[in-house]
């Protein structure tokens, strides 16, 4: 448990544009806000602003809260605001660990993982986040100096610039859940499957191209197996389909389940 009135001094350093703009600041009782160029942040705290302001050691004798996030004027004081959030944020998650299946064995570790992998979902649209790091260097001993002098520092996420066939396969395994689990209420049909089957296509015409690979890779492109595996999949998963959803399709994605078509 921890106690006693320790001394504590708050740094809140912003910065816009990857570091190169510095944000002006106006206050307000009980917040600052930071404007950049295209964004504002605001920080709502029970800190005195004062201390905040100066970053000069405060005594804290009782919780202090310090909230950063969108420039929007909440509804309740900077504790109970933080206090909120917390309780919510326990709920949403407790009940979201319960649809897990668990071991009995090592359960901490195994619903921190789950939760991890489930922030890396966009939850309007169920996409994954690609690259969720930034501002690390990628080996030691390289130009653009970052964390230690380590470099080069790589912003933005270069591989949507290459070209990686395996993704078409990975589509269709994903989707194909919709249309066999027979525990959903509404699952996909025919019209469903005249959608993926654009997918397919593009599948069947690259399968044997030379892409990056799921490595990614910066400086050649090749033939890989993967990445044919995984398109020959799209095209056997299509066909599995069809044979449900769209039996008209059948005969054609089963000639290219086996690349004769």
């Amino acid at each position: 448990m921890l106690a006693g009135a320790p001394r504590i001094r708050v740094r809140v350093q912003p910065r816009f544009d990857w570091g190169r703009a510095r944000p002006q600041l106006t206050q307000g009782s009980h917040h600052l806000r930071h404007v950049g160029p295209d964004q504002v942040l605001r920080l709502t705290t029970s800190v005195p602003l004062a201390y905040v302001l100066r970053e000069e050691p405060c005594v804290l004798t009782e919780p202090a809260s310090l909230i950063l996030g969108p420039d929007e004027s909440p509804d309740l004081g900077p504790d109970e605001l933080a206090a909120a959030y917390e309780r919510d944020t326990l709920l949403y998650w407790r009940t979201w660990a319960r649809r897990l299946a668990l071991p009995l064995e090592w359960q901490d570790v195994v619903i921190r993982a789950a939760i991890t992998l489930e922030l890396c979902v966009h939850e309007d649209t169920g996409a994954i986040v690609a690259a969720l790091t930034t501002s690390i260097p990628e080996a030691p001993g390289t130009q653009l100096p970052g964390y230690r002098g380590h470099a080069p520092v790589r912003r933005g996420n270069q591989p949507c610039e290459h070209f990686q066939h395996d993704v078409y396969g990975n589509i269709v395994l994903g989707a194909m859940q919709a249309f066999r689990d027979r525990r959903l209420l509404h699952p996909a049909g025919e019209a469903e499957f005249r959608l993926l089957e654009t997918v397919g296509e593009q599948a069947w015409r690259v399968h044997d191209q030379p892409d990056a690979g799921m490595w990614e890779l910066r400086t050649r492109a090749r033939v890989h197996t993967s990445s044919m595996l995984t398109c020959w999949a799209a095209c056997d998963r299509l066909a599995k389909i069809a044979a449900r959803s769209a039996p008209s399709s059948r005969p054609c994605w089963r000639r290219a389940s086996t690349w004769g078509c």
